[in-house]
Order: C-alpha cells, then sequence, then structure tokens
C-alpha cells in the first residue's frame, strides 16, 4: 500500500448486505471507481471484520440489529460509513451524533448521486488517482471476471481517442459500453450521435450519414445536417454496421481514411471531428470471406475490440443486475424495490437469457409497473421447462415413434438427415462439456479445426447448458 506520513493508506471499500444480490449490485457501481471491494454478508457483521483489513469507507446495506452498534463503532474509530436504506428514521439519532461519517442513501439507490458522493469522498480523501476508474454512467454491472474485464478494457479505451468495434449478441449492452467509454473519455462534453444502420433504407443511409444542401435532389428545400455534423466534437456510434451496403462501406472508409466528407449536393468537403464506434451482432470475418463486408473498413474500425458476453454465460451477474433493475424502475414508478420470491430468482438464474440483459430489463420492468410478480413467474417456469425437455430431447435423441411420423410427412432423406444433425449435436455437447465448454481443445477431441466446431455450433444452435435438473 501507499505510505502516508508513515502510516498506511486504506484504499478498500468494506460491502456488508442482507443478500449477495444486493451486495453484489452495490459492489458493481462501487468497482466504477476503481477501488478494491471486500463484500461480507450481514451475518458476519462485527468488530472483527473492521479489524482484519484496513478500509477507507464501509457500505451497509442491511436491517440486521447489529448494524446500528456497528457503524457506532466504526465512525467512533473515525471510520466513514454509507448506509443504505428505505428507513431513514432508524439511522436519524445515530447521524446526528457521528456527524459527516455517516451517510445515509435512501432506497430506491440513485447510482449517479451515490458515485458521486463516493468519488468526491476518495478525492477529499487524497486516494491516488485510480486507473479502473469508470465515474460518469452508464454503469456497466456485473461482478463476475467477463464483466470485469470488459469494464478494465472500456476504462483503458476511453483514454484513447480511436475507434472501437464492439461484438456481442442482441441485448448484451453494446451500446451501454459506447455510451460508457464516450461519456469517460475526452470527448464526454461533446455530443454522442447513435444510428441504427438497419433501420434506416441504404438509398437514405448517406444523407441520414452526411447531411445534405438545399437543392441537391427533389424535395431538398432546405440543407439538412447528418449524423457527422451533429456527432461534431463527439462519437457517433453505428449500430448493426453489418448491414450497411457495399457502397455506404466504401464511402465510410474514406471518411475514416480522410478524414473528411461531402454532404450531398455540396461544393466542398467538411472536416470530421468525430470518433466512431460500431456495433454488430454477426461474424464479420465470415462476411469478409463471403465478400459482404470490406476487409480494408473493418480494419478501420476495429482498433479496438470489445467482446460483450450474452448473460447465459455470466450467470453470477444476474442477480446484480436484477438488483440494479429494481432500483431503475421502482425510482422512475416511484415506488420501494419490490421483494422477489425466491421462486422467482430461481427461475431467473436457471433461465438462458437468450435476449440477454434487455431481456432481463424487460422482465423486471413489468414485475415493477404491474406491482405483482406472478406473470413473470408463470412466464419464467414455463420457458425454463422448454428448454428442460429440449435438452432431455437432445440427450435421448429422436424416438422410433417421432421418426416414423417423420417419414410419413418428409422423405427419407430428410428424416436421415434430421437423424445425422441429431447425432452431431449430441457429440459436440459431450466434447464441450468434457472441455468446459474449451472449444480449442474440444475441437482437437472431435478431430476438427476450431473454425469448423464454431460453424457446427452456430448451425445446429448449441447453446452453454444451464444448472437445470431433468
Amino acid at each position: 500500500m501507499d505510505k502516508a506520513e508513515g502510516r498506511e493508506v486504506a484504499k478498500g471499500v468494506l460491502i456488508v448486505a442482507d443478500n449477495p444480490d444486493g451486495g453484489g449490485f452495490l459492489e458493481s457501481l462501487v468497482i466504477q471507481t476503481g477501488a478494491e471491494t471486500c463484500l461480507a454478508p450481514s451475518q458476519v457483521l462485527g468488530r472483527k471484520l473492521l479489524e482484519e483489513g484496513r478500509f477507507a469507507l464501509v457500505v451497509v446495506e442491511t436491517a440486521n440489529a447489529a448494524a446500528e452498534d456497528f457503524c457506532r463503532y466504526a465512525s467512533a474509530n473515525g471510520l466513514p460509513v454509507a448506509v443504505v436504506s428505505d428507513n431513514s428514521r432508524v439511522w436519524s439519532t445515530l447521524r446526528k451524533t457521528n456527524g459527516d461519517l455517516l451517510w445515509f442513501i435512501q432506497k430506491p439507490l440513485e447510482p449517479v448521486e451515490f458515485l458521486e458522493r463516493l468519488t468526491d469522498f476518495f478525492r477529499r480523501s487524497g486516494l491516488p488517482s485510480l486507473d479502473a476508474a469508470l465515474p460518469q454512467a452508464p454503469y456497466l454491472i456485473g461482478v463476475g471476471n467477463a464483466m470485469r474485464a470488459v469494464r478494465a478494457m472500456v476504462a483503458r479505451v476511453s483514454r484513447a481517442d480511436v475507434s472501437v468495434i464492439l461484438r456481442g449478441e442482441t441485448g448484451t449492452g453494446k451500446g451501454v459500453a459506447a455510451l460508457a467509454i464516450h461519456n469517460n473519455s475526452s470527448r464526454r462534453h461533446g455530443p454522442f450521435v447513435e444510428v441504427n444502420c438497419s433501420s434506416i433504407p441504404a438509398t437514405l443511409l448517406e444523407s441520414e450519414l452526411f447531411g445534405y444542401r438545399k437543392g441537391a435532389f427533389t424535395g431538398a428545400h432546405r440543407n439538412k445536417p447528418g449524423k457527422f455534423d451533429l456527432a461534431h466534437r463527439g462519437s457517433l456510434f453505428l449500430d448493426e454496421i453489418s448491414e450497411m451496403s457495399p457502397a455506404m462501406q466504401a464511402k465510410l472508409l474514406q471518411v475514416l481514411q480522410d478524414g473528411e466528407y461531402a454532404p450531398l449536393g455540396a461544393l466542398e468537403s467538411v472536416r470530421s471531428d468525430v470518433r466512431v464506434f460500431s456495433a454488430s451482432n454477426a461474424p464479420l470475418e465470415a462476411m469478409i470471406v463471403r465478400g459482404q463486408f470490406r476487409q480494408d473498413l473493418y480494419y478501420r474500425l476495429k482498433v479496438v475490440q470489445i467482446v460483450l458476453p450474452p448473460l447465459r454465460d455470466r450467470r453470477e451477474d444476474v442477480g446484480p443486475l436484477r438488483e440494479y433493475f429494481l432500483n431503475k424502475y421502482a425510482r422512475l414508478f416511484s415506488r420501494t424495490p419490490p421483494r422477489l420470491s425466491p421462486e422467482l430468482c430461481r427461475l431467473m438464474s436457471l433461465y438462458d437469457w437468450p435476449g440477454n440483459v434487455r431481456e432481463l430489463e424487460n422482465c423486471i420492468k413489468a414485475v415493477v409497473a404491474l406491482g405483482s410478480e406472478e406473470e413473470a413467474r408463470r412466464d419464467l417456469l414455463e420457458k425454463v421447462r422448454e428448454v428442460r425437455e429440449e435438452r432431455r430431447e437432445a440427450r435421448d435423441g429422436p424416438k422410433t415413434a417421432d421418426l416414423v411420423e417423420e417419414i410419413r410427412r418428409r422423405s427419407f432423406r430428410e428424416v436421415v438427415q434430421k437423424v445425422a444433425e441429431e447425432v452431431e449435436r449430441r457429440a459436440i455437447g459431450e466434447a464441450l462439456e468434457q472441455t468446459q465448454w474449451n472449444r480449442r481443445k474440444a475441437a482437437r477431441l472431435l478431430g476438427v479445426s476450431p473454425r469448423t466446431l464454431y460453424n457446427k455450433i452456430r448451425e445446429l444452435g448449441i447453446a452453454q447448458a444451464a444448472a437445470i435438473e431433468p
């Protein structure tokens, strides 16, 4: 640790919470500051917890009876405590006797306000600058290794004014990551402009991006700025870049190379001072091989690449994300964050979330808006049962009666092909299970190339198994 006046400088933040999901949500926020964290259950609350490590701050989220004594002891020893609760009366007396050493933060928690106070505290405490800090919203919620790696990459690339391509399935948070990079960069005071390339017809995308001048075409009665104009000295996020036509790819490449563009009907070019982010959930490398995407544009966009993992591959983050969205929509709808039943939480941990974080967010939004979890619980139970049945069929293979019925409805060749696919799916699934989903090792085990295995996984729709008992 750093030394200050011969004493060790405490850097860490101790987080004490009633449940691991709430604690994980708070830890996800504290991590944005770059601070080291220690998460502990409220059951171990006591003086020994403080004496075992040096902390700069304690965050307490609990209604535990020992919490008041714990906070009094911490503040008596000069250690600031932030209490997160929905009951301010419990802490009012303690707050008066401990002054600035005890903060009260009302639930539902406002992440921006919480982190502003936290970063201000670290600044006033004279702690050194933290390389992994991402203090500006939006926040990348998650406590697992995958999201820690994403946050670290986002923090590093925020300080470098280069193009970034974000990869990942729909709903994994590519737009959130792009905005986080922008908001924590030197361009944060400039605009952040988003364009979804798949939602704009190819014939209109050029004028949408570069704008046009009056009289450029029939109906152009006035000058219209393009997205590059609107994003001047800021950032432009091109979502679904794989949907861009070859002609537009060539024009975008020219802008990235020359740093200027010409609006439709303009006689002179305009200088471009824009940082470009792009995103795709399509396999761009395969599109390059098929001649559908320009390789030179790909490498211009991919100065840095960040891959957002699907939610099914980071199940440890479902709980913290759930708490984040409960607080978010409780604030939006002016309600107290509801306490979800253990059964609903269990189903959420079992479900694969093909729509990723966006699907989870919509599920929580509906629960808070309706004031009931009954519909969400019923819907998730049905979906989990469907997945269970699909996996049982994949494991056991097609039944004889099913094959006879298939032969009646289809040609023998089609039936043989379906059986072969089932055998392939089972063999690949077993190889992936044996290698803990290490695709390179699984490919060696099956005697195929990693690329072949990757294509087969996509072609057969093989997903990593969740812990669902048959």
